[in-house]
């Protein structure tokens, strides 16, 4: 049940912020098709990511159902992992140069994925390790398109997504 209730819950979390990104910013969250207008209500009130959010609660509530251990101890923290990198280092720098000083503010006082008080902590803890791993997912999370050969495309998130799922 456990894992039931994450996965529906994480689906609502995914669907909410979809709906959210169409209806107030009028665009998709894909790259090609982004947001025109800024969207800082709903979801995103709380979150700055929250489709990621709802994506890796609802593979680990997955993890659970299928009973896998694995997936629930290594690739749901590696899928975290890989978003987030993917975030910070990709999507926020780009939507800083999109929104400007409207995203800079909102980045201020809306939570990456934890409280204030409890991110300071966690990203004081790991700092020397986050600093060097965030150099590396920034290098490949700037590649967009990773490998294109006929209709076959691999993009960066894709290949977060299934060493995630692996």
């Amino acid at each position: 049940w456990l894992g039931w209730s994450l996965f529906l819950f994480g689906l609502a979390i995914l669907a909410m912020s979809m709906g959210q990104l169409s209806f107030y910013g009028k665009g998709l969250p894909i790259s090609h098709l982004p947001p025109s207008d800024f969207v800082s209500n709903g979801l995103y009130k709380y979150f700055r990511h929250p489709i990621y959010l709802g994506y890796n609660i609802a593979f680990a509530g997955l993890a659970l159902i299928f009973g896998s251990f694995w997936s629930l101890a290594f690739s749901t923290p590696l899928l975290f992992l890989g978003w987030t990198g993917y975030a910070l280092f990709y999507e926020e720098p780009a939507l800083v140069k999109r929104f400007g000083e409207k995203y800079l503010e909102y980045k201020k006082v809306t939570p990456l994925l934890f409280p204030k008080r409890i991110q300071h902590f966690l990203f004081g803890a790991f700092q020397p390790w986050l600093e060097k791993s965030c150099r590396i997912l920034n290098k490949v999370a700037r590649w967009t398109v990773l490998f294109r050969r006929g209709n076959i495309i691999l993009v960066t998130y894709g290949l977060f997504d299934a060493i995630g799922s692996f």
